[in-house]
C-alpha cells in the first residue's frame, strides 16, 4: 500500500533535519514548517545538498517499490544488506527478478535469514557473476548449475527456466553442467572465456536432452594457459555403469583457441544435431578439433585419454557404447597452425636450413623438436606439404635446421632450388576423429590441418556404418580420410564420401587404409571433385588390405586411378575427365565402350590409358575384348586371340 504524503514527509525529515543525512526520525525543523508558511531554511554546502538528493532518490525508489509490492535495489550489495518487508514475494536487484524461496541459493537478505531464487530466465547475474572482467567467475557459474539441478518439475516434464548468458562475455575457467539428466534443459546466448589450464571449459558429460539457446561461444586465448577441452557432451558413469543414453543435443556452438586435447568431444551419445565451428591452435600433434567416438579406447589412443574433474567417465574396459544418429550441419574444423612465418629461403644442403627474419622467428617461439610444415612457396616442391622437425633453432640468425619426422637430417642437396615466397607453419594434428559410430551425416564441411590427415576414422573398436562425409580438405592434407584398422578385420557397411576442393591437392592420397588388419567396405560411394592434381599415392593408399564390395568411385582424371591392387574389388570406377568407366568383374578393372567406339581411332578408349592386355567390355555385344598393344591402332581381340576390331 502506498504511503501517505504525511508519512513520506515524516520519514524524509530524518535526512533533512539539519541539512545533513542520517538524523533520527522526527528531528525538529529549526527553520520552520513549509506547510505553515514559516519556511526559512539556511544555506547549505553543495555536498550536503547532493547527499540529500541521492538519499532522497533512494527513498523514492523504495516508496515506488512499496506501492507495487516489489522492493527494488540498484545493487546486489544493497539487497544483501537490506531487511525486505514480509509482504514482498519478489524483489528486483539491478534489473534481475528474484522470487522468495526458502531453499534458494542465489541471494540472501534480512541478515542471511531470507533466501531468494531467480524468477524467469536464469542468468549469471543472479549469483553475482560479473561480465567482461578477467577474474574467474566459475564459483558463481557452478553455484548456478547446482541450483538448476533441483528445479526439474515432474508434472511439466521439464525445467521451468533456462540459463541465459545475456549475450555477454564471461570469464569462467570451468563450468560444471554434468549429469543434468532431465529433459528440456537449455543454455547459451553468450561467450565463455577460459584460462583454465588442463580443464574442460564446459563439461556436460552425462547431461541429456539439452539445447543451445541462441549460440554458445567458447574462447581459450592463451597458449600457456590452455584448457584440455572446450566442451564435452556424452556419457558419464551412473551407479558404476555408463549412463544409458545422452540424447537429443541440438544447437550452434563456436569454439576457438588453444585446447590440448580437443575443442569439442562427443562421447558415445545418441541423437544430436549440431552446428559446430571449431578452431584449435594447440601445438600438440595429438590434439584435434572434434573427437566424436563411441569407445573411450579411441580417445586413449589418439588424444591421450580424457577425464572429467566433476564425474567419472567410462574407460576402454567399458567397451563399445551405442553412438547413433548424428547430424553435423556445415561442420567447420580448423586445426589451425599456431603461427606462420614468412619464408626467406631454404638451402640445398645436408642438413637443409630454412631462413627467416629473426624477429619473425623469435615471435613464433619455435623450439627444437617442434613439428613444422612448409606451404605456398615456389620451387623446391620436395618439402611442400610434408611434416618436418625443427632440429635446431637460431633466433639471432633467423635459421631453422630441418629434420625428418622419423629421425635424421633433411638432405636437400638433390632437391630443386627454392624459388620465392611461402611460409613455415607450426604443424598440427588431424582435424577430426571419429570411431564406433552409426548413422552420421556431415554436410558441407571444412577440414583444415597442416601436415596431417583431415579425418581419422577408427575402425578397430566396434562397427561403423551408414556414414556420410561431405567436406573440403585444406591445406594439402596428407590424406583426406584415413581408415585406421587394428590387427583384425574391420567392416563398414554403407559409406558415402564426397570430397571437393577448388585449389587443393592431397599430399599422399584421398583415402588411406593403415595398420596391419584388413578393411572391408560394403556399398562405398566415393566422389572426388575439382582437385587440380593427382596425389602421390593415387586415389587410395593401402589397397592390399582393402576390400570394396559394390563400390562406385568417381574421379576427375585418369592418372593414378587404382585399377588394380585391391585385396578385392567389385563395382565401378568412373573417370569424369575423359568420360570412361571401368567395370570391375572378378577383381579385374575393365573399360566399357561400344563397338563403334572401339573401332574409332580417335575415341577415348583408344587414346587414353591403352596398354597391351587392357580388358574392355564391348557393351554392344556384351563380351570382353583385350587390346593387343598401346598404339591407337592396336587391335581388339577376344580371349582366343581372334581379332575382332581394328581401329581406323
Amino acid at each position: 500500500m502506498a504511503k501517505s504524503v504525511e508519512e513520506v514527509f515524516r520519514d524524509f525529515t530524518r535526512y533533512t533535519g539539519d541539512g545533513r543525512p542520517n538524523e533520527p526520525v522526527g528531528h525538529p525543523l529549526p527553520w520552520g514548517d513549509p506547510r505553515s508558511g514559516t519556511w526559512d531554511p539556511p544555506k547549505y554546502d553543495i555536498r550536503d545538498a547532493l547527499g540529500g538528493v541521492y538519499l532522497a532518490a533512494q527513498l523514492a525508489e523504495e516508496y515506488a517499490a512499496s506501492a507495487t509490492g516489489t522492493p527494488q535495489f540498484s545493487t546486489r550489495a544493497l539487497a544483501q544488506a537490506a531487511t525486505v518487508p514480509t509482504f514482498a514475494n519478489t524483489i528486483l536487484v539491478a534489473g534481475q527478478s528474484f522470487r522468495l524461496d526458502p531453499t534458494g541459493t542465489a541471494l540472501s537478505t534480512n541478515g542471511g535469514t531470507v533466501n531468494w531464487s531467480p524468477s524467469g530466465s536464469i542468468t549469471p547475474f543472479h549469483w553475482g557473476a560479473i561480465p567482461w572482467i578477467n577474474t574467474d567467475q566459475s564459483a558463481a557459474f557452478n553455484a548456478m548449475s547446482d541450483w538448476l539441478r533441483t528445479q526439474y518439475v515432474t508434472d511439466l516434464g521439464a525445467f521451468i527456466s533456462q540459463i541465459d548468458l545475456c549475450g555477454l562475455s564471461w570469464r569462467c575457467d570451468s563450468w560444471n553442467l554434468t549429469n543434468i539428466r532431465q529433459p528440456a534443459f537449455s543454455f547459451g546466448n553468450g561467450t565463455i572465456v577460459s584460462y583454465g589450464t588442463g580443464r574442460t571449459v564446459v563439461d556436460c558429460a552425462g547431461t541429456n536432452h539439452a539445447r543451445i539457446l541462441g549460440e554458445l561461444s567458447i574462447e581459450a586465448p592463451s597458449r600457456t594457459n590452455a584448457p584440455r577441452v572446450g566442451m564435452c557432451i556424452g556419457r558419464a558413469l551412473f551407479s558404476g555403469n555408463p549412463t544409458p543414453i545422452a540424447p537429443d543435443w541440438a544447437g550452434r556452438v563456436r569454439i576457438d583457441g588453444y585446447y590440448t586435447k580437443a575443442a569439442f568431444v562427443n562421447l558415445a551419445s545418441e541423437v544430436s544435431r549440431m552446428d559446430l565451428h571449431l578452431t584449435n591452435k594447440a601445438r600438440s600433434l595429438t590434439a584435434v578439433c572434434l573427437a566424436h567416438v563411441g569407445h573411450m579406447g579411441t580417445l586413449d589412443e589418439f588424444i591421450g585419454g580424457l577425464t572429467s574433474e566433476y564425474v567419472t567417465l567410462p574407460t576402454a574396459a567399458d567397451g563399445a557404447m551405442s553412438n547413433i544418429l548424428h547430424e553435423y550441419r556445415q561442420l567447420i574444423c580448423k586445426r589451425a597452425a599456431d603461427y606462420a612465418i614468412p619464408l626467406l629461403g631454404i638451402s640445398r644442403a645436408n642438413p637443409a636450413v630454412a631462413t627467416f627474419n629473426p624477429a619473425d622467428l623469435t615471435a613464433a617461439g619455435i623450439s627444437p623438436g617442434d613439428a613444422v610444415f612448409f606451404h605456398d612457396h615456389t620451387g623446391m616442391p620436395e618439402i611442400k606439404n610434408r611434416r618436418l622437425i625443427a632440429l635446431a633453432v637460431n633466433n639471432g640468425a633467423g635459421s631453422v635446421t630441418l629434420g625428418e619426422t622419423g629421425g635424421g637430417n633433411v638432405n636437400s642437396t638433390g632437391y630443386t632450388a627454392y624459388g620465392s615466397g611461402g611460409r613455415m607453419w607450426t604443424s598440427t594434428g588431424p582435424a577430426a576423429l571419429f570411431g564406433n559410430i552409426r548413422g552420421l551425416r556431415m554436410s558441407a564441411g571444412y577440414m583444415l590441418t597442416y601436415g596431417d590427415d583431415a579425418v581419422i576414422l577408427d575402425c578397430s573398436r566396434g562397427s561403423n556404418g551408414d556414414l556420410e562425409f561431405d567436406f573440403q580438405a585444406e591445406a594439402n592434407v596428407r590424406n583426406s580420410i584415413r581408415f585406421s584398422v587394428g590387427s583384425s578385420a574391420a567392416i563398414i557397411q554403407g559409406c558415402r564420401i564426397n570430397l571437393t576442393s577448388a585449389n587443393q591437392e592431397a599430399g599422399n592420397s584421398f583415402c588411406s587404409t593403415t595398420t596391419s588388419g584388413t578393411l572391408r567396405i560394403d556399398n562405398l560411394d566415393l566422389i572426388i571433385h575439382g582437385y587440380s592434381g593427382t596425389p602421390t599415392s593415387s586415389i587410395w593408399a593401402g589397397l592390399g588390405v582393402t576390400t570394396l564390395n559394390n563400390a562406385r568411385i568417381r574421379v576427375p582424371y585418369v592418372a593414378s586411378v587404382p585399377w588394380t591392387g585391391w585385396a578385392s574389388f567389385s563395382g565401378t570406377i568412373e573417370v569424369a575427365e575423359v568420360g570412361i568407366s571401368r567395370t570391375i568383374r572378378n577383381g579385374v578393372a575393365m573399360a566399357s565402350a561400344t563397338a563403334a567406339q572401339m573401332q574409332a581411332i580417335a575415341s577415348q578408349i583408344n587414346t587414353v590409358g591403352k596398354f597391351q592386355g587392357l580388358p574392355c567390355l564391348d557393351t554392344t555385344n556384351n563380351r570382353v575384348l583385350y587390346a593387343s598393344g598401346s598404339a591407337t591402332t592396336a587391335t581388339w581381340r577376344d580371349g582366343a586371340g581372334t581379332v575382332v576390331y581394328t581401329p581406323s
